[in-house]
């Protein structure tokens, strides 16, 4: 495996593949714009060849870790810090860009992001607490180690957006800038906002259009009559 060596900072025992042509296949030099360290063992990452990477980093310190990656026309500024634990899990489905996320996975948590999502920048994930917080009589750990956050499809997640272990959504959702979800939300096509998130409007939809051009889209649709409540 010194091809490893040659393209990435990777030790022994570890898996990284391309999917190209809807087929597996090793990688074998560098992703543009993705840096790549995995110091534990028996840890995979798969990529698609069609995912396009800006000043992005995926850690991995501990073992038996496995991230997959579908394809993306933006991922910028993104990492991914996988340590002190074993076997997390991180998926990103097809068409989903992202402009600024940091995500964190500790312990036995992992993460789940569903297709066609757009992320805003300055967003973070953390599906565990990060330190532990334990009863001071009886030293029983309170704080627990098996989380997944989850991210529907056709999600649109705010600037500055906080998800915490407990933290996911449902499909087709909006989440408002610098909201923090650390409950289950699991309703679709709702708005989402605060701290903690809460919906406060159900019933809706979105697109990556500018409100101008759906209007003027829905418009000449329509014959005329107004797009606009």
């Amino acid at each position: 495996m010194s091809w490893l060596k040659k393209s990435y900072d990777i030790q022994e025992n570890n898996k990284l593949f391309i999917v190209k042509n809807g087929k597996l296949k090793k990688l074998k030099k560098k992703i543009l714009g993705l840096e790549i360290k995995v110091y534990g063992k028996n840890n995979t990452i798969i990529i698609n060849d069609k995912a396009h990477f800006i000043n992005s980093i995926i850690l991995i310190e501990n073992d038996n870790a496995y991230i997959e990656i579908g394809e993306s026309l933006a991922i910028h500024n993104f990492s991914v810090r996988v340590s002190h634990g074993n076997g997390q899990i991180l998926k990103i489905g097809n068409n989903t860009s992202i402009y600024g996320c940091a995500i964190h996975l500790n312990d036995e948590n992992g993460c789940e992001i569903g297709e066609d999502c757009m992320f805003s920048d300055e967003i973070r994930i953390w599906a565990s607490d990060g330190h532990a917080i334990y009863d001071s009589t009886t030293g029983l750990l309170l704080n627990g180690t098996n989380y997944t956050v989850k991210i529907g499809n056709h999600c649109w997640i705010g600037q500055g957006c906080k998800f915490l272990k407990k933290g996911s959504i449902g499909n087709n959702c909006v989440i408002g800038a610098s909201s923090i979800v650390c409950n289950n939300i699991p309703e679709n096509n709702a708005i989402v906002v605060g701290n903690p998130a809460k919906v406060i409007k159900r019933g809706i939809n979105w697109t990556r259009e500018s409100p101008y051009l759906y209007k003027k889209s829905e418009l000449q649709k329509n014959g005329g009559k107004n797009a606009e409540s």
